[in-house]
Parts: C-alpha cells; sequence; structure tokens
C-alpha cells in the first residue's frame, strides 16, 4: 500500500507543502528531501518547492514524463499501459520491451510514451493554480498524509511529523472535523500528527531507521497509550501458536501503531493480520485481514475485533479460518473484481489456492479468463 507524504516550507505550527504518494516513511523519502535541500541549498529550496503541486513534480523540474509538456502539473488518471511503459523505460527496459507497438512508436518519435496526452490528464488541465493542490497545517489530513517533512528556514532544520490515532464507532464523516489539539475527527476515527524529531540541515546525516521506528512509537504510545513492549507481550505468544497449528510464521513486527502479523498457512498460501488497538478505553483491537500468495500483493479481506484479555483464543479462531483455507475462498471471490491483483498472479497461484478452499475447476477456469483479460 502506499505511505503517503507531505514535503512542506514552514515551521512545526504553521507549513504548506506538496503532495508525495508512496514511500513517504524516512528511510525513503525523509532521506531524499534532506539530500535534495543539501544540493540546493535551504534558500533555493523553499524558493521553488511551491511552485509545484507534487513532490515529484518538483524531482522532474515541472516536466510531465509522460508527455513532456512543462508547468501542467502532476499526471494522474494514467491508462495502465502507458503506465508499464514508462515504468519499463525508468527501471533499465528498452524500447523492444515494451508491449505496444504505438507506445514504442511514441518513444521513437518524441522520447515520450504519450506525447499527445490520449492516456493520462494533469492536476492543472482544469485551469487550477499550485497552490490549490497544496496540503498545509490548517487542513493537514492526519489519516492519509502519514509522514510530513516541514523545512523551516529560519531555523534551517527539518521537522518530521507522523500521523497517530485510534479507531472508533460511527459512520465515515463526508470531511473531517477538527476536535481540539490538532485532533481531526473522520467518524470512524481520529487522528492527528505527532511530533517525531527537529533535526539539523547543516549537520551530519540523521539515523533514518531510528527516526522512523521513533515515529511508529511515539504513533502508539501517543494515540492509543500502548507501546511496542507492551504490544510484543501481549502477542507474544503468536510463534508457539502458529507452530501448533503446523503454520509458519514469517513475521511478527511493530508496524504503525500496531502489529504486523505473516503467516505462511501453506506453499502457495499466506496470511496477514494489521492488529490495531482501538480507542485507549475501548477494550478491543481492529484486525485488518488479508490473503495473498507467495511474491504476490496481498489482498484486503476485510475488517475482525478481538478483544484485549482474550487476544489469544479471538486471534486464534482467525488463524483456524486461515487454515480451513476461507481466506483463500475470500480471496479468489474478490480477484473477479480486482483485475489489477489478478494480473499479478500466475495460474499457479489460482490453483493452489482453489486446492485450499476446496473450489471446483469451474471456477478456476472463469478466472483464468478474466487473468487473460486482466493481463493484456
Amino acid at each position: 500500500m502506499a505511505t503517503r507524504g507531505c514535503v512542506a516550507i514552514g515551521n512545526e505550527r504553521r507549513w504548506r507543502g506538496v503532495y508525495n504518494h508512496s514511500d513517504s516513511y524516512p528511510t525513503y523519502l525523509g532521506r531524499e528531501v534532506w539530500h535534495k535541500v543539501r544540493e540546493m541549498g535551504v534558500e533555493a529550496f523553499c524558493r521553488e518547492l511551491l511552485k509545484f503541486t507534487d513532490w515529484r513534480e518538483f524531482l522532474n523540474a515541472g516536466v510531465c514524463p509522460y508527455c513532456g509538456r512543462r508547468g501542467v502539473g502532476q499526471p494522474h488518471s494514467i491508462r495502465g499501459d502507458v503506465w508499464l511503459a514508462l515504468y519499463t523505460l525508468q527501471h533499465g527496459g528498452s524500447i523492444d520491451d515494451i508491449e505496444e507497438e504505438w507506445i514504442r512508436e511514441n518513444v521513437r518519435r518524441t522520447g515520450f510514451v504519450d506525447p499527445d496526452c490520449k492516456c493520462h490528464e494533469h492536476t492543472l488541465d482544469d485551469g487550477s493554480r499550485p497552490e490549490d493542490h497544496h496540503i498545509t497545517s490548517k487542513c493537514p489530513d492526519p489519516l492519509y498524509i502519514e509522514w510530513v517533512y516541514i523545512i523551516n528556514p529560519e531555523r534551517r532544520t527539518m521537522i518530521i511529523l507522523h500521523s497517530a490515532g485510534y479507531g472508533q464507532d460511527g459512520p465515515v464523516k463526508d470531511v473531517e472535523e477538527p476536535v481540539g489539539d490538532g485532533w481531526w475527527d473522520y467518524g470512524h476515527c481520529c487522528y492527528t500528527h505527532v511530533k517525531v524529531a527537529e533535526v539539523p540541515l547543516d549537520g551530519p546525516e540523521p539515523d533514518w531507521e531510528a527516526l522512523e521506528e521513533l515515529g511508529h512509537r511515539l504513533a502508539a504510545e501517543y494515540a492509543l497509550g500502548v507501546n511496542r513492549d507492551i504490544l510484543m507481550e501481549r502477542f507474544g505468544w503468536i510463534e508457539e501458536a502458529v507452530a501448533e497449528m503446523g503454520m509458519e510464521l514469517v513475521e511478527l513486527e511493530v508496524w504503525h501503531s500496531g502489529l504486523e502479523v505473516e503467516v505462511k498457512v501453506s506453499d502457495g498460501y499466506y496470511v496477514k493480520f494489521y492488529i490495531y488497538p482501538r480507542g485507549k478505553h475501548e477494550g478491543r483491537y481492529e484486525v485488518q485481514v488479508m490473503a495473498g500468495t507467495k511474491g504476490t500483493s496481498f489482498c484486503g479481506l476485510g475488517v475482525e475485533f478481538i478483544r484485549v484479555g482474550y487476544e489469544r483464543e479471538e486471534l486464534g479462531r482467525l488463524l483456524e479460518l486461515a487454515r480451513a483455507g476461507v481466506y483463500a475462498r475470500d480471496m479468489l471471490k474478490k480477484l473477479f473484481t480486482d483485475p489489477i491483483g489478478l494480473s499479478l498472479m500466475d495460474k499457479e497461484d489460482v490453483m493452489r489456492l482453489a486446492e485450499v478452499a476446496k473450489i471446483g475447476p469451474f471456477v478456476v477456469e472463469m478466472l483464468f479468463k478474466f487473468m487473460e483479460i486482466a493481463k493484456r
């Protein structure tokens, strides 16, 4: 899943910045921003950043990598074959590796995969201005903007913020509402940004791994009243329980304000549980359930709840469902409406999941047909 973020100018209380869609954690975006500021200089960086709508557009100096147009904003609504063609070229592939002849001809003729903008759009095509797309401290959207990097030109520092929050019962609101002290109410949850650190831009390079770990720990402690040690203590029995059930624990680690548990149920069949404590006084955990096959993306299957004090019994019930093939069957059903996920799989993946889920050949053949369509 994308880790969204913001690169901003200002201070901890008042800032304005541009959006970044993925890999916004300190070990990637934090490091990238720090080096870019050092390369350009603080003053030049602050002068240029807010002329753009998006961090990727800023890095590309305002040139769209799909068509070559300048000053039109960040590309979006990109057709899959065009996106894949550019991805291929940017990751060491050649023109001959592009499947569609018309895209190959575009690249030979102009150097761009979609020079006539037939298969993508831009954020400024509607006549809006870059500042219309900025993220600000007045409306920081902490549920979706997980990391914020604020360049303070006066102090010559980078302030790092991380989102923190908890779930609550209630309908999702159309627009989040401020509820004081930097918290925002989304109806089904409340979120805020917490300060992780303020690092000097003229000093030695920070330890990005340590800052990322600190951010996750502070998010859990600040929003939920629990910390890494408490979570690991409450769920330290998982490895033993998984082994007793004939399965294999692949991963158990703190993930943001909760735990990520990945289990190999059998060859070619894996489940993940993202376990998040709800509000400090709610007394239960929200468990996001995912299933997948080795080497492919995991597919989200829904949300379960387990009670504090009954962790072993109630998570054990979810592991039993995994072993019984329930999640494999749910994943196969979902793939009928998820062409992207289906395109990442091969026939052996589908056959293995069908075997675990005890699904007959008719459904498998239907999925094979959908898979052929999805991969075109």
